[in-house]
């Protein structure tokens, strides 16, 4: 599996829409929400406040805990509100593979240790010490798991014995993950294998990713981007509604010569990066290196998506974006436009003649974007964006491509001119973890 190339990030960014400050003071208190069932008058905007600042999988949840205890009956209800609505922006594996590394005798680290903690939450017998060595006593244990769940007893963990691991909800205070996986961005398809260790502590969870860095040899420029990485990521915690426990959620880069968990190439100059290569001349390298490091901990990009999946990464509709005006022209002639340049038998021809058709017709993304991609698929029988990947080349794509999909304005998106580029979804997973381990409920808050 390649690493990653759809992080890449071209100058100049595109421009988004900017998030509006919300002035905290006037959110009501969450248990005013909801705590009274029908008495509760749940207002519109006092639900969009607080879907701002805790996510929509938090509103969700409460909201449907009030008019349960209200004697509806919404399982239907939930379920439809919850693949509508729930921005998911942390890659899922890919088909028949695990966020586990496989571990057997021999095997340590963070992986064993989690195997062990886990194993005694289960009923391990006699407990074992969670010390991240796979010895023979744990493979008796794993032994004793895998026949007790009907599994092959071969002392192995695999996807399949972590999968049963995972399906019982089983607590640890350690996980190491390495998540394989792919995503379609303007057209393309991309992927890699994201690796790191998280670790609960008494007031922080902690997430490190282990960088081993070649190429150039640049110490300045790799503690710019450490610092941006440290900076971006650092700015949220998990607070336990009922306790008041607060938690941290510490993100971590390391510098390694080995054990590392990606390795990343310095280059001199400024081009497109990715996760495996960065370019000291980027002037931008710090926001462009917290980009890549989103995706080591294992999120999807959200710039150049479709409808479908912009909705499924972020939990809401696109911006409205550009729309046509009296004096645009009709989205089936921009459509044959563009069709006729893509026609064009030179590729470099090809480049400019879409280009032109784009600056002629000042496209953005947008709804008038999509009523011309709409035109364009009901005319030529293809979709425009697969149209455009088809006949121009690699490097030309990204602005042609980009008027006719859809990025949110987050770190993983544009980062450009966000008050807070790192949103709370994109730290659920790692809130996950917690909640397994210290069962509650939690509130994502800015620090």
């Amino acid at each position: 599996m390649g690493r990653i190339a759809a992080s890449k990030q071209p100058p100049p960014k595109v421009q988004t829409p900017t998030a509006k400050a919300v002035d905290r003071s006037t959110i009501p208190a969450m248990s005013e929400l909801w705590q009274h069932g029908r008495e509760t008058q749940l207002s519109a905007p006092a639900i969009l406040q607080a879907q701002h600042l805790q996510g929509n999988r938090f509103v969700v949840q409460r909201l449907f805990e009030s008019l349960r205890q209200s004697g509806h009956n919404l399982s239907l209800a939930q379920r439809v509100a919850f693949d509508d609505i729930v921005g998911n922006p942390t890659a899922e594996p890919t088909p028949g593979t695990t966020i586990h590394p496989t571990v057997r005798q021999g095997s340590r680290g963070p992986a064993v240790e989690e195997l062990q903690q886990k194993l005694n939450a289960d009923g391990a017998t006699p407990p074992l010490v969670a010390d991240g060595i796979f010895g023979p006593l744990t493979r008796v244990a794993v032994v004793a798991f895998q026949r007790k769940y009907d599994l092959s007893p071969d002392g192995i963990v695999g996807p399949l014995t972590w999968g049963k691991i995972d399906e019982l909800g089983l607590a640890s205070d350690v996980g190491r993950v390495e998540r394989e996986w792919t995503e379609e961005v303007g057209g393309q398809i991309y992927g890699m294998t994201s690796r790191y260790t998280w670790r609960i502590l008494d007031d922080e969870i902690r997430v490190t990713v282990k960088l081993r860095f070649t190429g150039v040899e640049n110490p300045g420029a790799i503690a710019n981007c450490f610092e941006a990485i440290h900076r971006i990521w650092n700015c949220f915690k998990a607070v336990n509604t009922t306790t008041g426990q607060e938690y941290r959620i510490v993100f971590e880069a390391q510098q390694v010569t080995s054990g590392e968990d990606n390795v990343v190439e310095l280059h001199s100059g400024n081009d497109r990066s990715d996760a495996a290569n960065w370019f000291i001349g980027d002037p931008d390298l710090g926001n462009t290196a917290a980009h890549e490091f989103g995706h080591m901990v294992g999120l999807e990009d959200e710039y150049q998506r479709t409808h479908t999946d912009y909705q499924r990464l972020v939990g809401e509709e696109p911006p409205t974006g550009q729309q046509a005006t009296a004096e645009s022209a009709p989205p089936a002639q921009v459509a044959t436009e563009l069709h006729d340049a893509l026609r064009l038998p030179v590729e470099a021809a090809r480049v400019t003649a879409a280009r032109q058709v784009i600056t002629a017709h000042g496209l953005r993304q947008g709804e008038y974007a999509q009523e011309i991609a709409t035109a364009y698929q009901t005319a030529h029988g293809t979709g425009l964006v697969q149209d455009i990947v088809d006949h121009i080349p690699d490097d030309d794509e990204w602005s042609i491509v980009n008027p006719f999909t859809y990025s949110s304005g987050s770190l993983m998106g544009s980062g450009i001119n966000h008050d807070h580029p790192v949103e709370p979804r994109h730290v659920r997973e790692f809130v996950g973890y917690l909640q397994t381990a210290r069962p509650g409920v939690y509130n994502v808050e800015p620090i």
